[in-house]
């Protein structure tokens, strides 16, 4: 029957047609593969294939007209960045001359502590003093910047601080303060804590030492306790209640009786942060 063998060889020819077109689809793939292949080998070395880059333009292997203008585009941005000074060795210069400048220190004569003076506070148990550091912003929405303690004690604008008088006269006539003291700091008396203003010699406002209450979202990068840092105030504006502190006797049992009681120098002290009662501390945690 003529219609069931056609019916029969129609079929087994188309697939055998199909299967030929696929094979020789392949042999073209293969065949383009091996060309390119050999292309690459043609301007790239074996090993430069392999990633190796062992060899520069001077030999002339490979791509090398490619790579001579990549030494010299490299060559001119360093020098162009030398010549302006953005090279990380200048900006490791320029903040080291910013942070570690020298500042002298206030001189007192009977020992006390007065508004106005330039200080650093020490920490007795990790032998170490305040310190800020430009460079490290907290998440904070305003300008602040990280506080932590450094071992490095030299007074300079990093952790030098200025003793301010809250502006308040309510201390001074609850604890009974006298008129001729009245630039003595006292127990009990609320101050701020101001960075040094050769940090930031040109800033249109002042650096204020602030913390607040520990959240999920605000706290400590290291200890997760309550963040210290210096929060930017600017000239004229009232600092929030979040910067102000009061010093404490270090002894629980003479903290009543030395209220209203100059501080003095050298008597180890507690500071307190009045909005939150926390006292200002330090612990032996690797700060990167």
């Amino acid at each position: 029957n003529p219609n069931k063998l056609l019916g029969f060889v129609s079929p087994t020819l188309s697939q055998f047609c199909a299967l030929l077109f696929n094979h020789f689809c392949c042999f073209v793939y293969v065949t383009q593969l091996i060309y390119r292949t050999q292309k690459m080998e043609l301007i790239y070395t074996p090993q430069q294939i392999a990633g190796y880059k062992g060899y520069y333009h001077s030999v002339r292997i490979g791509n090398w007209s490619e790579e001579l203008e990549l030494q010299e585009s490299r060559l001119k941005d360093f020098l162009y960045r030398k010549e302006h000074g953005e090279l990380a060795l200048h900006k490791a210069e320029r903040k080291l001359q910013q942070h570690l400048g020298p500042v002298e220190l206030s001189k007192t004569e009977d020992g006390r502590v007065r508004f106005d003076s330039v200080a650093l506070l020490f920490n007795h148990r990790t032998e170490s003093v305040v310190a800020t550091d430009l460079n490290d912003r907290t998440k904070a929405v305003e300008e602040a910047y990280s506080t932590t303690t450094s071992w490095y004690g030299e007074p300079c604008a990093r952790n030098a601080v200025t003793i301010k008088k809250y502006d308040s006269s309510d201390d001074d006539l609850v604890l009974g303060i006298p008129e001729s003291e009245k630039d003595v700091l006292h127990y009990g008396q609320k101050f701020h804590i101001v960075a040094s203003s050769q940090l930031r010699p040109e800033a249109d406002g002042d650096l204020f030492l602030r913390t607040q209450a520990a959240t999920p979202l605000v706290s400590s990068k290291y200890s997760h306790f309550q963040e210290v840092s210096f929060v930017h105030i600017a000239h004229g504006s009232k600092p929030r209640w979040e910067t102000v502190w009061e010093v404490v006797a270090a002894d629980a049992e003479q903290r009543v009786e030395m209220e209203g009681m100059p501080v003095s120098v050298e008597t180890p002290v507690l500071i307190k942060h009045c909005a939150t009662g926390a006292y200002l501390s330090s612990d032996f945690i690797a700060y990167k």
